[in-house]
């Protein structure tokens, strides 16, 4: 739904339902192992599992989280600024088998899920300002919220840009964009009571520069 205030500034809201979706899994594994003599090329010995072993399928269904979003433009006589927030309610995607032969696993994922993720708000805004008829300027900023319960993450994204409109319905654009992803991880939790300390953290920080 848009509503427009008046001719150059309008609000708009947005729902957007869950995804319903099936998937089915079919693997198929083996092993091969090749013994090889001292300085042989060919191997001396191979042995080979059946490949029937291996095989397995698993079919199951999934909910993707609803999203609601609010945004706002705003026209002016040489650009424009758009923003908007938008929120995901990550905890709410379920999993089922789709048989119902599993119900004890079901009731684990869907609780592991509940345990894990949490609602996020996500925060974006941006704008271009035309230079002349040919040349035109853009910035952005996307924020997205913490989807994790438990856990420190911070997620942003900065871009700037330029572009230029070459007649004849054609465009060129170059844009350079920085991200940043940091949070914090236990690679596995021990006894804080026997040992006496904490467990171990990795601070981890991902900063990418894009250009395109």
């Amino acid at each position: 739904m848009i509503y427009k205030f008046t001719p150059t500034f309008s609000i708009g809201f947005t729902a957007k339902s869950p995804t319903f979706m099936n998937i089915k899994d079919d693997s198929e594994n083996y092993t091969k192992i090749n013994y090889f003599l001292p300085d042989a090329n060919n191997a001396h010995y191979q042995f080979v599992t059946n490949d029937k072993i291996g095989v397995s399928s698993w079919e199951y269904n999934m909910n993707t989280p609803y999203r609601l979003s609010l945004g706002a433009s705003q026209v002016f006589s040489k650009g424009l600024l758009t923003a908007d927030v938008e929120w995901v309610d990550y905890g709410a995607i379920r999993y089922k088998d789709a048989g119902g032969y599993n119900r004890i696993q079901e009731d684990q994922m869907n609780q592991s899920i509940k345990d894990t993720y949490q609602g996020a708000l996500n925060a974006r805004i941006g704008g271009e300002v035309l230079f002349d008829n040919v040349f035109s300027g853009r910035a952005g900023f996307n924020y997205s919220g913490n989807p994790y319960k438990n856990a420190d993450y911070t997620n942003y994204t900065a871009s700037l840009g330029i572009g230029a409109k070459l007649g004849r319905g054609m465009y060129i654009d170059l844009t350079g964009a920085y991200n940043a992803i940091n949070y914090k991880e236990s690679p596995y939790v021990i006894d804080e009571a026997h040992w006496k300390t904490t467990s171990p953290v990795a601070d981890i920080k991902i900063n990418e520069q894009m250009s395109f």
